[in-house]
């Protein structure tokens, strides 16, 4: 452990003592004269996404429509679903067809994502992540709309979904497109062939690697885990050893959403030589699956370093879900991230306890419905109406 139980105590006692205490951390003297601070007017929840769902900003519009989706009593998120899926930004797609594949099996949510596979101006890539998510009733659609594309980058998502529904037509062009790189630079794509099942597509990844983009290589050894290639691991091996932090940073990044046995002990390798922010990151992340001592949260809630603080946030709501008797001490962590001086830290705490439960926060939620970011005000606003607050 980085701390002894002592300093661990004394630590716990100073975090969760700020809880009770203002909406900001002190921060360091500015000699500057500062900007004048406009207050925002308060507005309710729903209208505080509504605004964000109008927004030229397509993150917040994405975070805004989401969250309406998710928490709209109509069937299919109301009118937002449909909003959303007809938005010009495939980041507004995606997350849209993510709060829709929540509501599933609700057969309005289901036509909604069909329709929108079916459409060949969308995102193809966002309507092959809508397709993985149909029944095999609509495996005809499906293919038809991978044989509606002519360029193989476009076909090889659509085909990714009607091979998985049993379209055996479909593994050929993928084939083909995954072992010349022939893709668009989409993670989640790679990631979910991963997740296929499709193991006869793992020739294909193991030629591919050779031929992708560099930001598409640990990917592909993610899918190649995945589907029973173990000689994948060397290659997240390698990242994790990489004299580059970057480096190192991002096969983190794909070591956390993994659940085969090899991500545990290269997250341990990880912690065990990776310059601070490595440690930490490696460190959290075990402890979100159940591994170390929750203590550590606390250090890293107050840590200097704004990224290490995001971190605790995001794996204290999962060792909170993980390990129930951890739950009470990850609560107050992210109630400590409430008050963080960075609106990403704010953000991600608020999302923690919404998957969590707000119960006692409610209150101290409410009164970042009038922070001056905006993201806060939307996962805020997010968080009260899918709580029912």
């Amino acid at each position: 452990m980085l701390f002894d139980a002592p300093w661990r105590a004394q630590l716990l006692t100073a975090a969760l003592a700020l809880t009770a205490c203002g909406p900001r951390r002190v921060q360091p003297l500015e000699t500057s004269l500062p900007d004048a601070v406009v207050p925002v007017a308060a507005q309710s929840p729903a209208e505080i996404l509504e605004q964000g769902a109008a927004s030229l900003d397509p993150s917040l519009r994405a975070r805004s429509v989401a969250l309406l989706v998710r928490a709209s009593s109509e069937a299919g998120g109301g009118a937002w679903g449909a909003r959303g899926l007809a938005d010009p930004d495939a980041w507004v797609q995606r997350a849209t067809v993510e709060a829709l594949v929540s509501r599933l099996p609700e057969d309005q949510s289901g036509e909604l994502l069909l329709g929108f596979v079916e459409r060949d101006w969308g995102d193809p890539y966002v309507r092959g992540m809508a397709a993985l998510h149909l029944g095999d009733g609509q495996a005809d659609q499906v293919s038809m709309a991978w044989h509606s594309e002519t360029q193989a980058w476009r076909v090889a998502p659509l085909a990714l979904a009607a091979a998985a529904l049993g379209d055996t037509d479909a593994l050929e062009p993928l084939a083909r497109a995954i072992s010349t790189g022939d893709l668009g630079l989409e993670v989640e794509f790679v990631l979910d062939l991963g997740a296929s099942g499709l193991d006869a597509l793992l020739p294909a990844l193991r030629e591919g690697t050779s031929w992708v983009e560099d930001e598409l290589v640990l990917p592909y050894a993610v899918a190649m885990i995945r589907l029973g290639d173990r000689s994948g691991e060397g290659i997240l091996r390698r990242a994790v050893l990489d004299p580059d932090p970057q480096v190192q940073l991002e096969a983190l990044d794909y070591l956390t959403r993994m659940d085969q046995p090899c991500a545990d002990a290269l997250l341990r390798r990880a912690r065990a030589q990776g310059v601070d922010v490595v440690r930490w990151y490696a460190d959290l992340a075990l402890l979100g699956r159940g591994h170390g001592d929750a203590d550590l949260l606390v250090a890293a809630a107050e840590h200097e370093d704004r990224e290490v603080r995001e971190l605790a946030m995001r794996f204290a709501a999962e060792a909170g879900s993980v390990t129930p008797g951890e739950a009470r001490l990850a609560r107050q962590v992210l109630g400590v991230g409430l008050s963080d001086m960075d609106p990403t830290v704010r953000a991600v705490a608020i999302e923690g306890l919404s998957s969590l439960g707000l119960h006692g926060e409610t209150r101290r939620v409410e009164a970042l419905l009038v922070d001056e970011d905006p993201s806060v005000r939307a996962a805020a606003a997010g968080a009260l109406l899918l709580d029912g607050s």
